[in-house]
């Protein structure tokens, strides 16, 4: 096939969203297919892995290849891929965040509600969003590296509990409740014994919080010891979609604690008191499930260890890339039928 990636007025930068497309597009290639990027400019900052296939930064639409598919990847591409003319591919977008943060629902509920569209979401969460307006999508998720990130044996139950979690800030700080994690073990540490260790690609903490240790833009290597080394990982986040580091630190068996508000973007793997624990969506019973692991070491193990099989049972990149080939495939097909039909029938 001949897909077409449109990341034009989102673009490419150190940060998961772009990490997913790119090593996505890495493995469609792999898989035999020719995929393009196009990106508005051939200068992105993006390092964290090697890009191998190609980028395009067209002028204007004649510059913009033929393909049998092109996939719109952010809020800034869904238009500039509805105009673009039929021989650029059938037009699908996958939603991969719930973008309040770019526009208003009521743009994004317009946008999605084309019927020139076909809509692939990355998760449960984002699949019942858009139920709510009455919106059909297909769930293909990214698939996980398990090469990168999985078991060291280095993990040890002591006095002193390692707790884990992203760092975040700018527009998206609010949703991913940073405030609540640092609330939460400042209190927790007037009486208990643990460490904050955070990572994050935006910049370092403020003063006067209670990190222990933040590691900006960690290697893969780097980041598989730090989710290895802990006891917790904390992931209070209210609007994401697929949310990545807490299905990270469950490839290592490390406890996961979120919370039960609708967009928490872990229903695809989070159920509570099986594969980690859920929280009430407040602050006051968020710090209630991390005192509770805190003191069950045993509990935590348990829930690790089933919290890995569950990752595991999602899949790796590249059988999450074969569906999204084949679900393209079918749909390319469907359309070239019908044409043939039409044809047909004009006789």
């Amino acid at each position: 096939m001949d897909i077409i990636f449109n990341l034009m007025g989102t673009g490419i930068s150190n940060n998961g969203g772009s990490r997913t497309l790119i090593r996505s597009a890495n493995i469609i290639q792999k898989l035999g297919h020719n995929i393009k990027i196009l990106n508005d400019t051939l200068n992105h900052s993006y390092n964290w892995d090697k890009v191998n296939v190609p980028i395009l930064t067209p002028k204007n639409i004649k510059d913009i290849p033929d393909a049998d598919v092109i996939i719109a990847t952010g809020y800034g591409s869904w238009e500039k891929t509805l105009n673009l003319p039929d021989r650029c591919g059938k037009k699908f977008i996958w939603v991969r965040g719930w973008e309040i943060w770019n526009t208003n629902e009521t743009n994004i509920v317009k946008i999605l509600s084309n019927e020139n569209f076909n809509i692939i979401v990355n998760s449960i969460c984002l699949q019942n969003k858009l139920k709510e307006f009455n919106i059909d999508s297909k769930i293909i998720r990214p698939g996980y590296d398990f090469d990168e990130i999985f078991p060291l044996n280095i993990r040890k139950n002591s006095d002193s509990i390692i707790i884990g979690a992203l760092y975040s800030k700018g527009q998206k700080r609010s949703n991913k409740r940073v405030n609540w994690i640092f609330e939460t073990i400042k209190n927790i540490k007037k009486d208990k014994k643990v460490c904050l260790v955070m990572f994050g690609g935006e910049g370092n903490p403020a003063n006067n919080n209670p990190v222990d240790l933040f590691v900006a833009n960690p290697t893969h290597q780097r980041k598989n010891e730090i989710y290895n080394q802990c006891d917790i990982w904390l992931a209070p986040t209210k609007n994401d979609s697929l949310h990545l580091p807490p299905a990270e630190a469950m490839q290592t068996e490390c406890c996961i604690i979120g919370t039960d508000a609708p967009m928490n973007g872990m229903k695809d793997y989070l159920t509570n008191t099986e594969t980690g624990l859920i929280s009430e969506n407040n602050i006051e019973d968020f710090e209630t499930r991390i005192r509770l692991a805190i003191n069950e070491p045993n509990l935590r193990e348990e829930l690790g260890k089933n919290a890995r099989e569950k990752i595991l049972s999602l899949g790796t990149r590249e059988q999450n890339m074969n569906k999204l080939i084949n679900y393209l495939e079918d749909n390319v097909y469907d359309r070239y039928h019908d044409d043939c039909n039409e044809k047909t029938q004009s006789y």
